[in-house]
């Protein structure tokens, strides 16, 4: 055991003091648990900050097949929604003899109006 001299403010002191004489120590064997309980407290908290770490690392990976997943159904998706917009434009043209442009703008208006209706 190393011998170290060490500096109290006056409260702190008589709080170790009353612990000792709650326990039947000495002072310095209470300071020493004190000291002791510190060390184990902050070896939990540090081995804790590294499971954290572990346990972020693995979901970030987990997230990742995910993500690259969902990029792929976009662009499905919007591959899906282009084609249905030309293919829309087309059924257009051929059914009637109107501007093509204002039809499928007029269509996108009535959408735009639709789903704010629906929200409200």
């Amino acid at each position: 055991m190393r011998k170290i001299l060490l500096r109290l403010d006056r409260d702190i002191y008589e709080a170790v003091k009353y612990q000792a004489m709650e326990n039947e120590l000495p002072i310095s064997e209470a300071i020493r648990m004190a000291v002791k309980n510190y060390m184990k407290q902050t070896a939990a908290e540090e081995g804790l900050d590294i499971t954290t770490a572990l346990v972020r690392a693995e979901v970030r990976e987990a997230l990742a097949a995910v993500e690259k997943r969902l990029i792929k159904i976009l662009a499905k998706a919007t591959a899906a929604a282009a084609t249905n917009m030309y293919l829309s434009v087309q059924c257009i043209a051929a059914a009637s003899r109107r501007d093509v442009a204002e039809t499928h703008l007029l269509a996108q208006t009535k959408a735009a109006q639709y789903l704010k209706a629906a929200e409200e």
